[in-house]
């Protein structure tokens, strides 16, 4: 009764946010739903279609409202949605900002089946279409699932639902269903693999097939998340027994491949992420990209940048620390950290320039808030690869020892015979400066400093009591290293995770210092340093202290966490 109860709050939940939002204030509204009136492949005639003179798709004809509705309130929080209204559905206007091959097409085509002569009705059905196969999928795997997998199902589904979460879900947006789907096939297939009857088993299963390709269907980057999630769902549940493989494995295959095949056969380009113009075309990097700007999509619930769209942004008072808000919100530093201004050059601070302007005379202030966003995404993405592969590595090779203790062992000590600052040079230079191989190269030279604390925690810990008692009861190697060995082994790993914050925080600025970073006119602590620099001996002292001095607080933080997390953890300490 109760699972009854909450779907149908949800539901409702759902489609009173589908009503409520005016058309055009989704993500991207524009794009999308010209996309739905006008699915690809569209044959001559079909949409007043225009061809460049390669033959390849350059505008559409569409309704107005579909392709402008977002027009008379995006950015302006004074407006009221209702200016929508006043559009006419009638009157016609040629896009260019239509799916072109960049996105799946099935999830437009799907679409396209509500598209009728009014718009905003065609719209409120495609959203509360979205809402009730949302609630079906997930309703499926609450009924199938057993009591406790019930309890972690709505846990775990707590963390996405955020307000953001729930927005896109309730819009005509692919990654609605590229977020549901994804949501859908891990948790389907962790109820699954401990199903104690076959119908269960083979209906979870074929839930959360259905939404790996749901999910697969609206997005090309939500092939690698489908990897990841059931990559992760089977280490956690894999049972090394006959049975269980003959049965379950097949489940985490089929969505494996899917996942896989999407990973290495779609493209998809499109604006991603805070960086103008920033074209992604590879899933690999698309996905790589967003986990660097986790930090910016998560803000979003609190108000501020979030994916770049053109809804009126929340005010900041909404979120839950002003400092939060200032430190991933860039909409609200006094200036635009970009524009110069030659007549304000070099000037000291003031109440009008908090920490004086540098030599094109940009503000400051607004440079080093903006730089914050960009170095602490660098840091914490580095941080956690850096943590998920040394402690993993370091688990399995404390317990297993043998091979895997000697081979794991040598590949930290090789890449900790190098001048570790010296070796995210080399890995940067052979590589490119860009972010992501700012990140990949962070996380090597720290690699090693997890994979030695795991290996310890996990020597100290593989022949205690409560192991034995695991192998006894039946349990096999992997289950003892996810349920058992790694869970001990957080405590001190967390300590490592915050020294490693402000270490990485350090390379990244370190490495824009030498010019090897991120490079100008982008806004990082390392380059507003080095660009401050030459200015010391003239007396503008300012441009570079500001900037050394936030680098300085933020990494001494880091370290305070560091010290207080370790005196937390210590029994020593405890009274």
């Amino acid at each position: 009764m109760s699972v009854v109860v909450v779907l149908a709050a949800a539901l409702v939940s759902g489609i009173c946010w589908s009503l409520a939002s005016p058309i055009g204030a989704s993500p991207d509204d524009d794009y999308h739903q010209a996309s739905i009136w006008c699915p690809v492949p569209l044959s001559a005639g079909e949409c007043g279609v225009e061809r460049a003179a390669d033959g390849s798709l350059k505008s559409i004809e569409v309704p107005k409202s579909v392709a402008q509705s977002a027009a008379c309130f995006a950015f302006h929080p004074e407006v009221s949605g209702s200016c929508t209204t006043h559009i006419s559905d009638t009157q016609t206007i040629r896009t260019d900002r239509f799916n072109k091959g960049e996105y799946p097409g099935a999830y437009y085509r799907v679409m396209h089946v509500f598209v009728g002569p009014w718009v905003e009705r065609s719209v409120a059905m495609m959203r509360i279409f979205n809402v009730v196969l949302a609630v079906l999928l997930l309703g499926g795997l609450a009924l199938v699932a057993n009591t406790g997998q019930r309890r972690l199902l709505g846990m775990a589904l707590l963390a996405p639902m955020i307000p953001l979460g729930i927005f896109l879900t309730a819009s005509v947006n692919p990654s609605g269903w590229a977020f549901v789907g994804v949501a859908v096939a891990a948790l389907g297939l962790l109820i699954a693999a401990d199903a104690q009857t076959r119908t269960r088993h083979l209906v979870a299963t074929g839930i959360a097939i259905v939404g790996a390709a749901q999910a697969v269907s609206a997005r090309g980057d939500a092939g690698p998340y489908l990897c990841v999630t059931t990559a992760a769902v089977a280490i956690a549940t894999v049972r090394w027994e006959k049975g269980w493989l003959l049965t379950r494995l097949p489940g985490f295959v089929v969505i494996g491949l899917i996942g896989l095949v999407t990973f290495v056969t779609n493209s998809q380009a499109g604006l991603i992420g805070s960086t103008p113009n920033k074209v992604i075309d590879k899933p690999t990097h698309l996905f790589y990209y967003n986990l660097t700007e986790l930090p910016n999509i998560l803000i979003g619930m609190f108000g501020g940048w979030a994916l770049g769209w053109l809804d009126n942004p929340m005010p900041a008072v909404v979120s839950s620390s002003s400092l939060f808000a200032a430190i991933f919100g860039p909409y609200v530093v006094p200036y635009d950290p970009l524009a110069s201004d030659t007549a304000q050059a070099l000037k000291p601070p003031s109440a009008a320039h908090w920490f004086g302007t540098d030599q094109l005379g940009r503000d400051i202030f607004s440079r080093v808030l903006v730089a914050t966003r960009l170095d602490l995404s660098i840091a914490f993405a580095s941080v956690v690869l850096a943590f998920l592969l040394g402690a993993l590595s370091g688990v399995a090779a404390g317990y297993f020892g043998g091979w895997t203790d000697r081979v794991v062992g040598r590949l930290a000590d090789t890449i900790m015979a190098f001048p570790l600052f010296v070796l995210a040079m080399g890995i940067v230079a052979a590589l490119g400066n860009t972010v992501g191989n700012i990140v990949l190269a962070t996380a090597i030279i720290n690699l090693p400093f997890y994979v030695r604390v795991a290996r310890a925690e996990t020597n100290v810990r593989r022949n205690a009591g409560f192991i034995e008692a695991a192998r006894l009861a039946g349990n096999t190697d992997l289950r003892i290293l996810s349920h058992h060995l790694f869970p001990n082994i957080l405590p001190p790993a967390m300590v490592q995770v915050s020294l490693n914050m402000g270490w990485a925080i350090l390379n990244a600025a370190g490495l824009s210092f030498i010019g090897l970073g991120v490079r100008p006119p982008e806004a990082e602590w390392g380059i507003l340093v080095a660009e401050g620099a030459q200015f010391i001996v003239s007396g503008e002292w300012w441009v570079s202290f500001f900037p050394g001095a936030v680098l300085m607080l933020a990494v001494f933080s880091f370290n305070l966490l560091g010290d207080a997390l370790r005196d937390i953890f210590d029994p020593r300490k405890r009274t």
